[in-house]
């Protein structure tokens, strides 16, 4: 029954419309609820395959809506609690891992704009250095795993070409993105502040 009422959950936040999009958060607390039932909120040896894909997938609608009502704190929320299946084993269909690789991507893209926005340096330069880091490491264990074969080792080059133009074409179109909601929130913050320090009604200033 879980199973079934996150499918169709999942299936009504990827339709989500801007005159739907104050329902997401309800829709994504309902979700989560039903992965509490499937015992895949959170990955553990029990998780089946199946559900902690829906359970990741659940979560990456969240921090893509959470942009689109310009909440960062559910967006860090969220990027959070994604870590855990970042850390996951990738699938072993390329397709699947190339959609994964895809959408992990663009949520870390995200929270390093994010860092950036609210002038976090440390935190953008410390998860900068840890992305690195395990690339490089991603990338031994793909060369050892290829052998000595030249034509592999080819491959791995034009892939490897292949992900980085779209990473930057990826990084281009959500730093347009993610500029417009800081930019709303910045005018925001501004009005409020303006509006702080206009004399009350009723009072004189001498």
């Amino acid at each position: 029954m879980a199973d079934k009422e996150l499918r169709q959950i999942i299936q009504q936040l990827h339709a989500t419309k801007p005159a739907t999009l104050a329902q997401a958060p309800q829709l994504l607390s309902r979700a989560k609820l039903a992965l509490l039932h499937l015992d895949a909120l959170l990955p553990t040896e029990t998780s089946s395959a199946d559900h902690l894909a829906l359970a990741r997938e659940t979560l990456e609608l969240g921090a893509f809506l959470s942009i689109r009502l310009r909440d960062t704190d559910a967006f860090t929320r969220y990027f959070q609690q994604l870590q855990p299946f970042y850390a996951l084993p990738a699938p072993k269909s390329s397709t699947a891992k190339r959609a994964q690789h895809s959408n992990e991507s663009k949520v870390t893209g995200l929270y390093l704009l994010l860092l950036l926005s609210v002038g976090d340096y440390a935190g953008f330069h410390t998860l900068l250095e840890g992305l690195e880091s395990s690339e490089e490491g991603k990338e031994a264990v793909e060369k050892d795993e290829a052998g000595a074969d030249g034509g592999e080792l080819r491959q791995g080059v034009e892939r490897d070409e292949e992900r980085e133009g779209a990473e930057r074409g990826v990084c281009y179109l959500l730093r347009g993105e993610f500029s417009c909601c800081c930019c709303s929130f910045h005018h925001e913050y501004r009005r409020h502040d303006k509006e702080s320090c206009l004399p009350k009604p009723g009072k004189t200033h001498h």
